[in-house]
């Protein structure tokens, strides 16, 4: 017989990788009960050690070196740009599409695949173009589980954040990317927090009113998610997108962009807050995927 168990979590207090650890200590729980075994546990830092630190944000950089180093000031003016130069959306309505790149046709052009590198530089390219800006402003999800001297990485709960990063179309937005959110984990910045945080310390305000001139609804958003197999990526195909229920998707900033790598392709899933915008987004996808490779080709002949 084989049962199924279902356990349903708030994304406001469980992340992706918590799963893991559930799915993970639940089977070996199993494991040792079955063969009759003690069960034992590792210590691992609790999540209020988490909160009490992020909520301590960087004690040991400057708020001006904060905003120096990732940015902020032109992440602020290339954001009023963007709002400026785009369509009216509404979360209300909203479209979602995939967009897969197979990775043996890239294969013979003798492109390095790196599909985090590849889905950076394609995204930072149509972006570049729609909304016509030398530099793209969005924010990277990051995984948030290390903050100076701590590590999270059995701790359950919530750990995402939010890093801002300016892309270009120089071919280096994932190192600059990179570079941004190691050192937002070697200075303990928590950006989620500073943006929607209430204890803010008075050190750091200059860094909360410059981030939050703007809503998150205005923001690019871009997920890298890693290897999947195509199995694991069924139910958000069948709930949202093959149905058309954008009920199911929640909060959507301006446009997302969630990039993840299966065995023979790379899937960048598109969210937009308007739906009118399909066409050109995959338009422009198109496009700047050919240009990229059409670059590399010339590089190495």
């Amino acid at each position: 017989m084989t049962l199924l168990l279902v356990l349903p979590f708030s994304h406001v207090i469980f992340d992706a990788m918590s799963s893991e650890i559930l799915s993970r200590k639940l089977l070996e729980y199993y494991d040792a009960l079955e063969k009759g075994e003690e069960i034992s546990d590792e210590e691992v830092e609790s999540y209020e050690s988490y909160v009490d630190q992020i909520k301590n944000v960087g004690h040991s950089i400057t708020e001006d070196d904060v905003i120096d180093i990732f940015e902020l000031d032109e992440f602020e003016k290339y954001t009023s740009r963007m709002k400026c130069s785009s369509l009216e959306h509404s979360e209300a309505r909203v479209t979602a599409f995939n967009y897969d790149i197979s990775l043996k046709e890239i294969e013979t052009t003798n492109y390095s695949i790196e599909p985090s590198k590849m889905s950076l530089d394609l995204i930072s390219n149509v972006c570049q173009k729609y909304f016509g800006v030398p530099k793209v402003p969005m924010y990277m999800i990051g995984y948030g589980r290390k903050y100076e001297d701590k590590t999270y990485f059995n701790t359950i709960g919530e750990f995402i954040d939010l890093v801002p990063i300016l892309v270009t179309d120089d071919g280096k937005s994932m190192e600059q990317a990179q570079d941004k959110l190691n050192k937002s984990s070697k200075y303990g910045i928590n950006f989620f927090n500073l943006l929607y945080g209430n204890e803010i310390s008075q050190d750091y305000k200059k860094i909360q009113h410059l981030m939050q001139k703007h809503d998150l609804k205005d923001s690019i958003i871009y997920n890298f998610q890693g290897k999947f197999e195509k199995e694991e990526d069924q139910l958000i195909n069948e709930l949202v997108l093959e149905n058309n229920n954008n009920k199911m998707l929640g909060f959507v900033p301006r446009m997302q962009f969630n990039a993840k790598c299966y065995k023979d392709m790379l899937r960048i899933t598109v969210f937009s807050s308007s739906p009118s915008e399909e066409e050109k987004i995959k338009e422009l996808l198109n496009t700047e995927l050919e240009h990229i490779l059409e670059s590399r080709i010339r590089e190495i002949s």
